[in-house]
């Protein structure tokens, strides 16, 4: 056999010729530039409350509307530094730079400021309000100072813009907590940080059990049994007083009594005279009494002022006496439970008088207009 050693090497040339040509074939690159994601939510910078609708863009990306919960999510955005803009009704627009990584969503919270003009001469009040004794904030409160009002949000926090500058009452209520009353001095143009804390409370109403009144025109009459009680006077020298007491039986043992109110229905039938005067409510002093055997001649005559109010008696117009000190003596024993006495002085009628029946309704009239007596008190 003859070996034909050229035609050997020339095909051994030829296949190193066909690999360096495959090694020579241009390779395929992908240009298509990294990018990254942005999520989150568009809130109220105050309240934390969701914003829907709000506009969100970044860079050149286009707008995306916020949906439930304020949420938005921007994909396919270029890797890097990137302006983020947000706005909607009724707030400034907010623009903030983020930085974008590749393949990665990046997570933003978004507050949004309500657009606002603050007047000159007046300040901002902002704070927490707490429940005493806790570290739990309270939501939904009413905050009120020079006229202007707010409620606070989810976290506590309130805030009131436009307070006029001079001393003013600021003033805060929510239901179970005993009110928060303060008199405060605000400077103009100023901003106040002002926290406090609420007491939370139980209430109790209790209805008149006894009412009556007497007239000195006549000494040994009683009047048990009337639908109404008289506190004004039909003479010079003839004054009519009013009579009541609750029972307290029902207020719960070992409390704190935050407030006490008495509250009365005025029970004058006519629409022309409409008598004014300012009606005194007594604590009395020295002896009990009784709804039907009381007159002028046995009256109880030691008395403590407690309160006073102007009345105009129409009909059926409700007004309240403040009697905190008198039930407070009552539940710690320091005196004894003898009731109230009630009489209008000062008296002006319609005609220009001096002298008018004012009368207030008893409990013969019914729940819907006898006396009642609010209780606010705190467990001890």
């Amino acid at each position: 056999m003859k070996f034909r050693l050229g035609h050997h090497i020339i095909f051994s040339l030829f296949m190193i010729s066909i690999w360096a040509c495959e090694d020579e074939q241009p390779k395929i690159t992908d240009h298509t530039p990294p990018t990254g994601s942005l999520h989150g939510w568009v809130t109220d910078y105050w309240s934390s409350e969701s914003i829907i609708n709000a506009t969100v863009s970044a860079g050149s990306q286009s707008d995306m509307t916020t949906g439930q919960y304020g949420a938005f999510a921007l994909h396919d955005l270029p890797v890097g530094p990137i302006e983020v803009a947000a706005s909607a009704s009724g707030y400034d627009t907010h623009v903030d730079t983020v930085t974008i990584h590749e393949d990665v969503s990046r997570e933003l919270s978004i507050r949004l400021r309500a657009s606002e003009t603050i007047l000159p001469n007046t300040s901002v009040l902002l704070g927490v309000i707490w429940i005493d004794g806790s570290s739990d904030p309270i939501e939904d409160v009413l905050i009120e100072c020079g006229g202007v009002s707010t409620r606070s949000y989810w976290d506590g926090l309130y805030r009131l813009i436009n307070v006029p500058a001079g001393t003013q009452t600021f003033s805060a209520s929510a239901y179970g907590y005993a009110d928060f009353n303060l008199e405060i001095y605000i400077k103009p143009d100023t901003s106040y940080w002002f926290s406090f804390k609420m007491i939370p409370v139980d209430e109790l109403t209790l209805y008149v059990t006894m009412d009556t009144y007497v007239y000195s025109g006549q000494p040994g009459d009683n009047y048990g049994t009337e639908k109404t009680f008289s506190t004004g006077k039909l003479a010079v020298d003839r004054f009519m007083s009013g009579f009541i007491k609750f029972d307290l039986s029902s207020v719960p043992a070992n409390i704190s009594v935050v407030s006490a109110d008495l509250y009365m229905i005025d029970a004058y039938n006519s629409t022309v005279v409409k008598p004014t005067g300012t009606t005194y409510v007594y604590q009395i002093l020295d002896k009990d009494w009784s709804e039907y055997s009381l007159t002028f001649n046995n009256k109880p005559v030691q008395l403590l002022i407690l309160d006073y109010e102007s009345v105009q008696f129409e009909v059926s117009n409700m007004y309240s006496w403040d009697v905190t000190t008198c039930v407070k003596s009552w539940l710690n024993y320091t005196h004894h439970n003898y009731g109230f006495q009630v009489s209008t002085m000062g008296i002006i009628d319609g005609y220009g008088g001096n002298i008018a029946y004012c009368p207030f309704y008893s409990r013969e009239a019914g729940d819907n207009f006898r006396a009642r007596l609010h209780i606010v008190y705190r467990k001890q």
